[in-house]
């Protein structure tokens, strides 16, 4: 079974926006193990199988849903809680990033 190339092309993108230096997090929460997963987060793995990629989307998927449910109530922008969420993530560091013009 061939993996279908937008699913594919959704992890690729979401997971350093969700999980950044928690790949342990989303194996855990996927099932699928970690050296699998650093691999087709690396591109290493051409043709992933698509059980693989369905099981890391679906735990993106909700991770995005999540993020925009707290959004919505923060009454923020998405590009603001991102910015928020990456400066608790990197401490000081982050924060001059994200404030940066």
């Amino acid at each position: 079974m061939q993996t279908p190339e937008p699913m594919l092309d959704f992890v690729m993108r979401k997971h350093d926006v969700y999980y950044h230096r928690k790949r342990e997090e989303l194996s855990a929460k996927s099932g699928v193990p970690r050296h699998t997963l650093n691999k087709v987060l690396q591109g290493r793995t051409k043709q992933p199988l698509a059980s693989t990629v369905q099981r890391i989307y679906d735990v993106l998927v909700a991770a995005e849903r999540s993020a925009k449910r707290k959004v919505h109530k923060s009454g923020s922008n998405m590009a603001d809680f991102l910015a928020q969420e990456a400066a608790k993530r990197l401490g000081n560091a982050g924060q001059a990033v994200c404030d940066a013009p």
